[in-house]
């Protein structure tokens, strides 16, 4: 599964995710969803009105492209037999950037000394940002 999400998202923002193929029914259906450790996502499973259960993704910490462009995380879906039985799938989060961030120049100020004979169109300096 792949999720771009830019990183200006606010926190509380819900994605919903794929639901798992089970083709038990009753307790041997799929009954939760689990996401692999990670600082920016837990997964909360929802009932549908037919009896499933679906995931789905919530933002609790605010995204930065530039720390962290992308995420991999393991969504696994558990059964509710005994033993139960689980399925994994790769959730893969591409941080989409956006324009957060100023340029700035390697220093705050540039001296240059030109000599008064100097061709025009000359290059006096160059800086970089």
């Amino acid at each position: 599964m792949l999720l771009k999400i830019p990183e200006s998202v606010q926190t509380g923002t819900v994605f919903p995710l794929n639901i798992a193929q089970n083709f038990d029914i009753g307790s041997n259906t799929v009954q939760n969803y689990t996401i692999s450790p990670n600082f920016h996502f837990p997964v909360v499973t929802h009932h549908r009105g037919d009896g499933r259960k679906y995931p789905e993704l919530v933002l609790d910490k605010a995204l930065d492209r530039e720390k962290q462009p992308e995420l991999s995380l393991t969504l696994t879906a558990l059964d509710g037999g005994a033993p139960p039985r689980s399925g994994t799938t790769t959730v893969r989060i591409e941080v989409v950037d956006i324009n957060d961030n100023a340029p700035e120049f390697l220093q705050s100020v540039y001296e240059v000394q030109i000599p008064e004979n100097s061709p025009l169109n000359s290059l006096v300096v160059a800086v970089s940002a």
